[in-house]
């Protein structure tokens, strides 16, 4: 979805005209930047004066200040003016011309989502169309709060021990948890899905991974009294008292095992910069291998099977053979350990308020007013941003292809995203041209450059999977979503080729 943004058809279709000078004005402004380049012995035939490059020196222009000399303050002369007129908004925690983008973008995304669904559109396009629409009515989110959240927490994943005093050990089931939170296009403890094959573009295989925290890792490994933790425990406390404690005496403690919990899952996760190369996260097994080592977390096997054989993905012939890709065997290793030493009860009462996480902007005011207090603590906001743009990054999230495409059709140039894969290509051949003549290059690792050139893949713009109607409607066929409740169900994985 970020990548079908970053590419714009003509800045022209989105700009406020209220805001932008006049052309004339900016083509003044590019002719006289151009002087003197043009002094330099540049032919003229190198400008470009379309509307696009008129309005982006435009934009670059008002950023520059004039004042201070590129020889003593670069940074300064390139963003001096941009720092002097920029002011970070009160419900932003920073600003900066990306999120300046996003801003943009944000609007045009509420604009396609607003549109009243056409007979033309995908099916999946109303289901966005819905979830947003469900998201944006506060006043119907408040009126049901969280009824619909007992419903799905009773129906699909057994009981929240927190909140039910009936709830014993015995019940505990941690595979079926498991399954409710992928069956929601959610992970927690750790993540699973489809992804190519590393070493095989060609070929689809499993992936096992470690799952996203509450917060920014770096978070929980500050002191155990730190702001950030205090604030991320109380508002899971605040969450859960809205829910009703089964036990008040009992639940402060019940919440601080559950941020202790995931202390230890931060401790133990890998960080992203031992994850950069190849053979960091390429570790190809067997689901029988995977069922040997880690069976002690529970039967993989007969978790594939289950999750795979779900009406909407189809796939009914997994066995022990199976290839899956262990992409941090360090964080399962350990993983194992900490499962053992943490309680049911707590296992149990994280992933449930992992779920709550997922959907606390749509269940009502009550539940707003603890986020934007927690995000206070966090981000420093002053005031709560509009509702339409939390309820974008939730379409986005939840059911984000056909949005993308509803993006994409109205907003991307195709000649552009063929003139970037073609100059991509180009790039590509005439690499090829340079290693043929290196003669300081040894023919053992020419070819090793050859064969890693041949196998660069180019993403351009968005996956030409957008561009396949059958292909988006398979994935989200199992996705349901009605505008008077926020009983979001995703598929999680999508079908091997």
């Amino acid at each position: 979805m970020g990548q079908s943004m970053g590419k714009m058809r003509s800045m022209g279709q989105m700009r406020s005209m209220g805001q932008m000078r006049s052309m004339g004005q900016m083509r003044s402004i590019v002719q006289s930047m151009g002087q003197s380049i043009w002094r330099l012995g540049l032919p003229e035939e190198e400008f470009c004066l379309s509307a696009d490059c008129v309005e982006a020196a435009s934009r670059i222009n008002s950023m520059i200040d004039y004042k201070v000399s590129p020889c003593d303050n670069l940074y300064q002369f390139a963003c001096g003016k941009w720092l002097k007129d920029s002011i970070i908004p009160s419900d932003q925690a920073s600003i900066g011309t990306f999120y300046s983008l996003l801003e943009r973008t944000q609007v045009i995304l509420k604009n396609l989502l607003e549109e009243p669904y056409r007979p033309t559109e995908l099916p999946s396009m109303k289901k966005a169309k819905d979830l947003f629409a469900s998201c944006v009515n506060t006043d119907l989110n408040t009126a049901r709060s969280d009824q619909p959240l007992r419903a799905i927490i009773e129906t699909e994943f057994g009981s929240f021990p927190i909140i039910n005093a009936s709830w014993v050990e015995e019940s505990f089931d941690f595979e079926r948890m498991i399954l409710a939170m992928q069956r929601r296009y959610l992970s927690v403890i750790f993540s699973v899905y489809v992804d190519e094959d590393y070493n095989n573009t060609a070929i689809n295989m499993l992936m096992i991974d470690q799952a996203g925290l509450g917060m920014t890792k770096s978070y929980y490994l500050r002191e155990r009294n730190s702001p950030f933790i205090v604030a991320y425990e109380n508002y899971l406390y605040g969450m859960g008292s809205l829910l009703g404690f089964a036990d008040v005496s009992s639940a402060r403690r019940d919440v601080a095992d559950v941020v202790d919990f995931e202390i230890q899952l931060a401790k133990i996760s890998v960080p992203s910069d031992k994850l950069r190369y190849f053979d960091q996260y390429y570790h190809p097994t067997t689901l029988g291998q995977i069922q040997a080592t880690y069976g002690q977390i529970m039967n993989w096997t007969h978790f594939f099977q289950t999750l795979l054989s779900d009406p909407h993905i189809g796939i009914t012939d997994i066995d022990e053979s199976e290839r899956v890709n262990n992409y941090v065997p360090a964080y399962f290793d350990r993983l194992v350990g900490v499962l053992n030493q943490t309680s049911k009860r707590t296992i149990a009462n994280y992933i449930l308020f992992k779920f709550m996480l997922s959907v606390n902007k749509l269940m009502g005011e009550k539940y707003l007013s603890l986020y934007y207090d927690y995000q206070k603590v966090m981000t420093g906001l002053a005031t709560r941003p509009p509702v339409f743009k939390g309820c974008v990054s939730t379409v986005n999230s939840f059911i984000g292809m056909p949005l993308a495409k509803m993006f994409v059709r109205d907003y991307f140039d195709d000649e552009m995203k063929e003139m970037l894969l073609t100059m991509g290509k180009n790039i590509q051949s005439t690499f090829q041209d340079v290693l043929d003549e290196a003669d300081w290059m040894d023919e053992q690792t020419r070819q090793r450059a050859k064969e890693k050139n041949d196998f660069i893949k180019f993403v351009i713009g968005y996956p030409d999977e957008l561009m396949n109607d059958t292909f988006i409607e398979m994935k989200y066929m199992n996705f349901t979503c009605k505008n008077s409740t926020y009983s979001v169900k995703c598929p999680s994985l999508p079908t091997r080729t």
